[in-house]
């Protein structure tokens, strides 16, 4: 049996960018199909139990190599790979959708 946590494979967008706030909408559109082709082709050749997409913005989010990019991680049950991230307590919802709605809908 392979050990999947043992790898996992990168999507990397043809024009550079930072992260997802630096890359323009065509490189993530690209990039998104990608990850779509990336996952079905893994797992129809390799028949995961699970496979895990993750993309990172900025240090405190865990970005820890600076060119926008995606992960893609073929994963067991029990394979030990952790990524974690504690719920938020308290939380106002009627307040962030408030604010949500409050922006710049340019942004959005």
């Amino acid at each position: 049996m392979v050990n999947w946590s043992s790898f996992f494979f990168l999507v990397i967008p043809k024009r550079p960018a930072r992260d997802l706030f630096d890359a323009d909408e065509d490189s993530v559109a690209a990039v998104a199909r990608m990850v779509q082709r990336v996952a079905v082709l893994l797992d129809s050749i390799f028949v995961p139990e699970g496979i895990t997409i993750l993309q990172s913005n900025k240090a405190a989010a865990g970005q820890d190599v600076f060119y926008y990019h995606v992960h893609v991680i073929p994963r067991l049950q029990d394979d030990k790979v952790s990524i974690s991230y504690q719920v938020v307590e308290g939380l106002d919802l009627a307040d962030v959708a408030r604010r949500i709605r409050a922006a710049d809908t340019n942004v959005i």
